[in-house]
């Protein structure tokens, strides 16, 4: 008698009719041989007879759902200009510098979020008054609300009428302030060059970020401080038709002493906005 061949075990014998013959019928997922084959129409995969199309590699995953929503869109920016600065570019912001030799210039030195701020410096000076600062100018609104929030960092003191905040326009200003005693003040200079400083009693902190956020109602004139989202001025303004058209963050003023601030996680927006 010939040797049997070894796919001959891959066979299961079953009853084909009641006289008592047989027929071999492959099994689905019968052991393949020790050689790695399987009879007919079955073929070998992972050590199994299967059928010819191998199953997918995924199986254990259950298919997608088809009624099931789209993920959500990103987050992106709810207010008139929003900037974290990791994009690398600062073509959004227009700069000022009141003289040559300031700094305003992005930087891995210090970031309050991510890897980037924007770093402003008015090294010291002869005379006081000087700017460095990134600003977004718009037409000036006549009504509602002008907002503005930023995480600023300043390695000296907010002293001596530092500045790091500022709506302006041609002929007033509203500026943000760390007094001669260190208090955050905001300080307008009105359409008749009157000065009038409004303090608070939150101490400006030097060398740890610091939420700010300065909102201007319009109609009728009245300004809201906000630092670390504590309102600290709530107060009716002096100026009767603020009319402001920038809004500027950085070194908005440096003393004789010069002034050095960090940025970071700006937006300016028509509504209050908060630090988270």
């Amino acid at each position: 008698m010939g040797d049997r061949r070894a796919g001959l075990v891959m066979f299961a014998w079953l009853a084909a009719s009641s006289a008592g013959c047989f027929r071999p019928a492959p099994v689905e997922g019968a052991p393949c041989s020790s050689s790695g084959d399987c009879p007919a129409p079955l073929s070998c995969f992972d050590g199994r007879c299967l059928p010819d199309e191998p199953p997918p590699s995924d199986a254990s995953e259950p298919p997608p759902d088809p009624d099931a929503p789209p993920d959500a869109p990103a987050v992106g920016c709810t207010g008139l200009q929003c900037d974290d600065f990791e994009s690398g570019d600062l073509s959004a912001w227009a700069i000022n510098r009141s003289q040559g030799g300031l700094t305003v210039a992005l930087s891995s030195a210090q970031a309050h979020s991510g890897t980037q701020s924007v770093e402003t410096l008015v090294p010291p000076l002869a005379v006081s008054g000087q700017s460095a600062y990134v600003f977004r100018t718009s037409p000036p609104p006549s009504q509602g609300v002008l907002a503005a929030r930023a995480f600023i960092l300043a390695p000296q003191p907010i002293a001596d009428f530092s500045g790091v905040l500022i709506f302006r326009n041609a002929s007033s200003y509203a500026i943000l302030t760390g007094d001669s005693t260190r208090r955050w003040t905001v300080t307008e200079q009105t359409t008749n060059s009157m000065l009038v400083d409004h303090r608070s009693s939150a101490t400006a902190v030097q060398d740890r970020w610091t939420c700010i956020e300065m909102n201007y109602t319009f109609q009728p004139p009245h300004i809201e401080l906000y630092v670390d989202d504590v309102r600290v001025l709530d107060l009716a303004a002096v100026e009767p038709a603020p009319a402001y058209s920038e809004v500027g963050i950085g070194v908005t003023r440096a003393p004789a002493g010069g002034f050095h601030v960090f940025v970071d996680d700006v937006v300016i927006a028509d509504k209050h906005i908060g630090c988270n």
